[in-house]
């Protein structure tokens, strides 16, 4: 029986629409895998801090008389921007989580759609 000499060796690069596929398919896999759980601890620790976070200070303008009791109390400059503010973290946090999720269940495709393209896995 004769040793057999002849390495594995990975094919060469395959071009795809002018496209080279030299990435593994499982790195990437497991690279897009792995960004979807950080992305979604950090938009969770986004929600969770503006969950807590509580405003301190003057919500509304005092100091309404008759002539203006009909009217609708009005905010503060600074709840105002307090509260832009908390909007803004808690979207974030919510886009992080969903994309987080979408990572994950599209890092589980990756071999199947790098194959549809012509590389293999």
């Amino acid at each position: 029986m004769t040793p057999n000499y002849r390495m594995d060796l990975p094919a060469p690069p395959q071009v795809m629409r002018g496209v080279r596929c030299t990435m593994d398919a499982i790195l990437a896999q497991k690279i897009i895998i792995s960004t979807g759980p950080i992305m979604d601890m950090v938009g969770a620790v986004f929600v969770a801090i503006e969950a807590v976070r509580k405003f301190k200070g003057t919500m509304f303008v005092l100091g309404q008389d008759w002539t203006t009791m009909s009217d609708p109390p009005k905010k503060t400059e600074e709840y105002r921007l307090w509260d832009q503010s908390h909007t803004r973290i808690m979207r974030v946090g919510l886009l992080l989580l969903l994309f987080g999720f979408l990572l994950q269940i599209f890092g589980n495709w990756v071999p199947e759609i790098l194959s549809v393209f012509g590389c293999r896995p």
